[in-house]
């Protein structure tokens, strides 16, 4: 089949983005089981880091790839023909690779629609609680969740509002402060977009929980014992079916609740700050030096003339 000039790099982009995704979703997939367990040895909130980075491996080269490899060395090195034969494998790549991004889309559209519908409708049956920072909902159904994306807010049912003490209250709101201030919420709303991988989600889950809890009590046995016992009270009355999965529960994945309970209940030193956004720059650094190197792009270029045949 011929195609014109953009048309070839469009195909040849998805084609790319497409066999870029499987040969790293097939390689994270060899060693995520060490991975996961190698993270079990980290601080909590370096381990949430790296199982992040691992579970959003295939998607984000796939799309450097694509966009920062093989669209510059195909608009700098490829002459512009009016048309040019595009092999059928090629064509082929090219459709997985769309139907890969356009259920990504569509997994992540919906997931910021379902947070904006369940938002709306607790604004609309509750009230926001100046002294808590949060919103109230007037419901006899329990609800302890951090719901939104750009903004996330802290909802809560009057329920557990009227079940819990102040210090557990308050432990349970700086919990959630945590989850905010890591954007947990946006970070949940990339692992829709790729997806995958149930076991680097539910480990991404369990240390993000983890994570949150040590900042929560920052070493403090008495915050400790307060935020043990805002868990047991909460998981007695069993999590909420309404609440969606796009939003972070206090409860996390009920699996995880006794071991939560018992590192809160064992001493523990406070975790020590990570260095995880210089470590991404770093990588920024190194991915954008290949992107404008010339040599780099003659080799992608190479590559894709062997491709589009």
């Amino acid at each position: 089949m011929t195609l014109a000039y953009i048309p070839r790099l469009v195909s040849l982009a998805l084609a790319c983005f497409f066999l870029v995704h499987v040969l790293t979703a097939l390689a994270v997939a060899s060693c995520s089981h060490r991975a996961i367990r190698a993270a079990d040895r980290l601080y909590p909130r370096a381990a949430a880091r790296l199982v992040l980075a691992l579970r959003l491996a295939p998607c984000g080269l796939a799309l450097f790839a694509a966009v920062g490899l093989c669209t510059p060395s195909y608009l700098w090195y490829e002459p512009e023909r009016v048309d040019e034969h595009v092999g059928f494998v090629c064509l082929a790549l090219a459709f997985a690779g769309l139907t890969l991004l356009g259920i990504a889309t569509a997994r992540a559209l919906r997931a910021v629609a379902v947070s904006l519908i369940f938002l709306r409708n607790c604004r609309q049956s509750g009230y926001m609680r100046d002294e808590l920072a949060a919103l109230v909902i007037r419901s006899p159904q329990p609800l302890l969740t951090l719901a939104g994306i750009l903004r996330p807010r802290v909802i809560m049912s009057q329920v557990i509002v009227d079940a819990l003490t102040a210090e557990e209250l308050t432990v349970v709101l700086s919990h959630e402060r945590a989850h905010r201030a890591s954007r947990d919420n946006l970070k949940r709303l990339c692992l829709s977009f790729a997806p995958g991988f149930k076991s680097l989600d539910r480990a991404w889950v369990r240390f993000a929980e983890f994570a949150a809890d040590d900042e929560a009590v920052a070493g403090d046995e008495k915050n400790s014992l307060a935020l043990a016992s805002a868990l047991v009270r909460v998981a007695r009355f069993g999590q909420n079916p309404s609440t969606p999965k796009y939003a972070i529960s206090f409860l996390g994945n009920a699996g995880d609740l006794p071991q939560r309970v018992d590192r809160l209940l064992a001493p523990r030193p406070a975790a020590r700050p990570g260095h995880g956004s210089g470590a991404a720059l770093i990588v920024v650094a190194c991915l954008a030096a290949m992107s404008f190197n010339p040599a780099t792009l003659r080799l992608v270029q190479a590559a894709l003339e062997g491709l589009i045949r």
